[in-house]
């Protein structure tokens, strides 16, 4: 206890130096500063950091006051524990200082179940664990004559457990393969936890998560049970604290373990409804090689019309292009495979999208190039917003194929005719340079019959509608360049909507004049949602960051941590860059309208940026 507090000690006198150097040269700054509202925020910056290092140097005093006391306790146990071996005689005392030593333990072991139990729909677990449970097999272990167990029950007393995913739908059996027992935890709202192992420590735990990541399932984590109740892994720690039992396993057990014990520390939305994907995951694909199918093979098209599952999407779901009706070769960067939609506001924030669905999943992909460079160009800047799993898929006439037959298929198209002209709709905004869309109007109540049929007998331009704070507003596009906007506005106005008119975006915002505060709208930085307490790193990066007003709120996915409110998109982000340098990848910025969260774009669009 002792050595933890002289850790903290460090850290926290280490934070206040470089919040007290940073605030000095903040005041340097403002000295130097001649607007005086720059020069007022600087200052008041420099006091915030100063309170904050001060508030530190405090907090580090009383713990090395509380450590001063501890070791105090420290050399009383040692004296008395002197004195105690010092009245013995020398075989009792040597005897009594060897079975310290051995830390020897007489109690009984229960029995280990058998791998074809561990591996049985029929499993249930011991009423306690005395052994971990867990099976590496590389041959699939579930089946549908073998099916997972559904809620075979938790031992007693604390344990811990490695989380694979959730899913409202049903899965297939064989969807997790290599490893045992997994246990199909139903829970409310009609969600399906898969959980895999019953382990006595974190430590073990954590080793057998990596190993399940390793295996391709990269969004496993650890969760705490104790007497069949979820708990925090911070609680679970307060528990081995004070249980001299329970510290006596998270000690003992698995000692010789090499495995970098690394906590988890999130519990989102992504977990419970995806099993991300990696390059090697298996999955039924299509290589046509009759050398008469190439012959008129050319890159992708896409067709709107062609009616494929995604139509049934509700209003909230990501806008995509269904691999199903895009006619041609494409290559694409897949960035997850999920249970069920994405929404608008999913936690990627990427877009385009493309997805297919496959075997219950919705495999989701960004991006179609004509090319591996191009699209690993695309993988390479969605690494970077923090999809480090992300890789290339190539598709044919709707279908997966391998990379190899794409390239394959690649070199004969380009000797083939260029297509002539397409009509000017992109496949969905790239946000790079000037786009246009056509304005139909925006309506609260009805839409006028005029918009409605051009919805049914105009698909071709991409007809979709979108909240705004006037009601509900209907855009056209995205078209390439200002002519073929204007065109498309025409054809509009010839079918009666007579308001038509083109609105000119610019890297992805409207292009309108200056942007401008909207009264009751702030931007601010997200920086995810913790189940369990904070790791020290990031603990000491928002420590030192505090000044840039990091909020907290607690709900039942656990803390969710917010920096900064900005009236712009682009004041938010010098405060998202500072998080991002300092290593918080998944740092983004969102918006907020009257208190509630609201679509970045649309925010953008109501601030004129």
């Amino acid at each position: 206890e002792a050595k933890v507090k002289d850790n903290k000690v460090s850290s926290l006198e280490n934070i206040a130096k470089q919040q007290e150097n940073k605030a000095k040269t903040i005041r340097v700054q403002a000295e130097n500063t001649v607007d005086k509202d720059k020069k007022d925020e600087l200052i008041r910056v420099a006091e915030k950091l100063e309170e904050s290092s001060n508030q530190n140097k405090e907090s580090a005093e009383k713990l090395k006051e509380e450590v001063d006391e501890i070791k105090v306790i420290v050399k009383q146990k040692e004296i008395a524990q002197a004195t105690v071996i010092t009245n013995l005689d020398k075989e009792t005392a040597n005897d009594i200082k060897a079975l310290a030593i051995s830390d020897l333990d007489n109690s009984p072991t229960a029995e280990i179940p058998k791998i074809d139990d561990v591996v049985s729909t029929n499993f249930k677990p011991p009423s306690k664990v005395e052994e971990d449970i867990f099976v590496v097999n590389d041959a699939t272990v579930y089946s549908e004559s073998n099916p997972i167990p559904i809620n075979p029950g938790y031992p007693e007393g604390l344990i811990f457990k490695v989380q694979v995913g959730a899913f409202r739908r049903p899965i297939p059996q064989d969807l997790f393969k290599g490893f045992a027992p997994i246990s199909a935890e139903k829970v409310k709202d009609d969600i399906t936890r898969y959980r895999v192992g019953y382990f006595k420590n974190i430590n073990t735990a954590n080793e057998s998560r990596n190993k399940i990541r390793s295996l391709g399932y990269n969004d496993a984590f650890v969760v705490a049970i104790y007497n069949g109740d979820r708990i925090r892994i911070s609680e679970a720690r307060d528990l081995i604290a004070n249980n001299a039992q329970l510290a006596q396993n998270d000690e003992t057990s698995n000692r010789n373990s090499t495995t970098e014990t690394v906590d988890n520390v999130t519990d989102n939305s992504a977990n419970e409804s995806s099993v991300n994907t990696t390059e090697n995951t298996t999955e039924n694909t299509t290589e046509n090689t009759t050398e008469n199918t190439t012959e008129n093979t050319t890159f992708a098209n896409i067709d709107p019309d062609v009616v494929t599952y995604a139509d049934d999407f509700n209003e909230s779901a990501a806008e995509v292009n269904p691999v199903e009706s895009i006619s041609g070769l494409f290559f694409s960067v897949q960035i997850g495979a999920f249970s069920k939609p994405l929404s608008e506001n999913n936690p990627f924030n990427i877009s385009p999208l493309v997805t297919k669905y496959v075997n219950n999943l919705y495999k989701y992909s960004t991006g179609i190039f004509n090319s591996v460079p191009e699209a690993n160009s695309r993988k390479e800047e969605i690494k970077s917003l923090g999809v480090v799993d992300a890789f290339i898929v190539a598709y044919f006439d709707g279908e997966r194929i391998t990379i190899a037959r794409a390239n394959e298929l690649a070199a004969k198209i380009s000797l083939q005719p260029k297509p002539k002209e397409d009509n000017g709709i992109t496949v969905l905004a790239s946000n790079i340079g000037k786009e246009y869309y056509v304005n139909l109007g925006t309506f609260k109540d009805s839409v006028p019959n005029s918009v409605s049929n051009a919805l049914l007998s105009m698909r071709e331009y991409r007809i979709k509608p979108r909240d705004t704070e006037d009601g509900r507003q209907y855009l056209s596009g995205v078209f390439t360049t200002a002519k073929r906007a204007n065109d498309a506005a025409e054809e509009f106005i010839r079918i009666g909507i007579s308001g038509a008119e083109v609105v000119e975006f610019n890297d992805g915002e409207v292009y309108d004049g200056l942007p401008h505060p909207v009264n009751g709208l702030v931007y601010r930085v997200f920086l995810g949602t913790y189940y369990e307490e904070l790791p020290e790193k990031l603990n000491d990066v928002f420590m030192r960051l505090d000044y840039l007003d990091i909020e907290t709120s607690e709900d039942d996915e656990g803390t969710t941590y917010y920096a900064g409110k900005k009236d712009l998109f682009s004041e938010s982000q010098s405060v998202m860059e500072e998080f991002v340098n300092e290593g918080v990848g998944i740092a983004k910025i969102v918006a907020f309208k009257d208190g509630d969260e609201i679509d970045v774009e649309s925010a953008k669009n109501l601030t004129g940026e």
